[in-house]
């Protein structure tokens, strides 16, 4: 049993409150920068022909795109605060002795390969002065919101050491550099934008993987990134008065056109029945609760229709002992990798409908649950459906949503049971 004192009680109620009424001001920024009069010159169109109009209007500026990026980071940072527990736990289980330092030098990397670009000729967005401006801009803004939440907030790091893990520094500086290196160059070399955000992205991953922030502060994180250089770049055209058209407009023919190929990293919830109490021959009682995934997916399309993807994914269940009063419980992991058919039709103006089914094997360890809980190593064949929406955000990002039924089946002692269960998630995947 693990008693806290007052001061740890007082500073862990403060910094979920504190918390709250921060994500109601980030959801309410992103809702007001999405404002757009959208609607002129649509009075003579047909209404899908509006709606086109509309959902190209509403995703093409630069503080729109900007809102729609951030929006799943904040997202995914507000519905996974209360499994953070499994995610650190998810680290502990396979990477407990990981401890490198490159993520304090690789975060600032896309910003020196931006000014090494221009230094040697390369043409960028911005002159020298707006680049200054803009960076300067930016670092100073995203790392004041940092520190002023952190001073706030108050989330105590899991690797106990302070009481700042809230959001990640390091990745809103990571995101920060690789959103200046897009700005700059995603017009002309639009794979150095991909080659930035996989560092930024590498960057907060390896926070958790050090086991020195949450999920949650590394969502929160790139999310300020994110939005806090689009915001200064916005000032410094203000400041310079220049108008740079980087305006991502399509039509419902180049939506129809376009194969959507994407590769992401995800997070999603995992809804099991399994969470109603299972009986062993020994008598003992036990249940899975609901748990959480963290995976890989990517998908190549041969026409803009018809494609094949690969998932693979780690998901945890918390199993819970029901004859054990104290809180002892055990994380059960499933590793599963599937590919399959995957297709995509557009239902409007850069929002595509897909569908996909995929079959794979799932695999389970040895000794994973309580002594009184036995489980064997197994691998099951899988198979899984669902359906999934995207939004087309810019030339190389999509915002995509989705919800996939797995079906599996588990032995436990000498029974095997139907596994199934139901996963819900979003992401920002890479468009290439």
């Amino acid at each position: 049993m693990i008693f806290h004192s007052k001061e740890y009680l007082y500073n862990y109620t403060a910094c979920r409150r504190n918390k709250i009424f921060l994500y109601a001001v980030f959801f309410a920024f992103i809702l007001l920068t999405s404002n757009t009069n959208a609607v002129e010159d649509s009075l003579f169109k047909s209404k899908i022909d509006v709606v086109n109009t509309i959902t190209d209007r509403v995703l093409s500026s630069n503080m729109i795109n900007a809102s729609y990026a951030a929006l799943p980071l904040f997202t995914q940072a507000v519905m996974y605060k209360n499994h953070d527990v499994n995610y650190r736990d998810m680290r502990n289980e396979f990477l407990f002795n990981f401890d490198y330092e490159y993520d304090t030098y690789i975060q600032v990397l896309p910003l020196g390969l931006t000014y090494a670009l221009k230094s040697f000729g390369f043409q960028s967005r911005s002159s020298w002065s707006e680049l200054i401006t803009a960076n300067i801009l930016t670092l100073g803004i995203g790392t004041g919101i940092v520190h002023t939440i952190k001073g706030n907030i108050k989330e105590l790091r899991p690797d106990g050491s302070a009481y700042n893990s809230f959001p990640s520094g390091h990745t809103t500086l990571a995101f920060m550099c690789a959103s200046i290196l897009s700005k700059e160059y995603k017009e002309k070399y639009p794979y150095l934008s991909i080659l930035g955000y996989t560092t930024a992205a590498v960057t907060g991953l390896s926070r958790i993987t050090n086991n020195r922030h949450w999920i949650q502060d590394i969502y929160a994180g790139a999310g300020i990134g994110i939005l806090a250089t689009e915001f200064s770049y916005h000032l410094t055209d203000i400041i310079f008065n220049e108008h740079h058209n980087e305006d991502f407009h399509t039509t419902m023919q180049d939506t129809k056109e376009m194969k959507p190929h994407f590769a992401d990293f995800f997070l999603c919830y995992d809804y099991t029945h399994f969470n109603n109490p299972q009986r062993l021959n020994n008598g003992t009682e036990y249940s899975l609760h609901n748990g959480v995934s963290i995976g890989m997916e990517s998908a190549y399309f041969f026409t803009p229709n018809i494609g094949l993807h690969v998932k693979s994914k780690i998901t945890s269940f918390e199993v819970e002992n029901q004859n054990i009063w104290w809180p002892e419980d055990s994380i059960f992991y499933i590793h599963t990798l599937e590919l399959g058919p995957m297709v995509s039709y557009p239902i409007l103006n850069r929002v595509l409908l897909g569908f996909r089914i995929g079959t794979g094997i799932t695999h389970i360890h040895n000794d994973q649950l309580q002594d009184d809980v036995p489980i064997v190593e197994q691998t099951k064949f899988t198979y899984s459906f669902g359906p999934s929406v995207t939004l087309w955000m810019d030339e190389h990002a999509f915002c995509r949503f989705f919800a996939d039924y797995y079906y599996t089946k588990l032995k436990f002692e000498d029974v095997v049971h139907n596994f199934p269960y139901v996963s819900i998630g979003m992401s920002v995947a890479l468009h290439f």
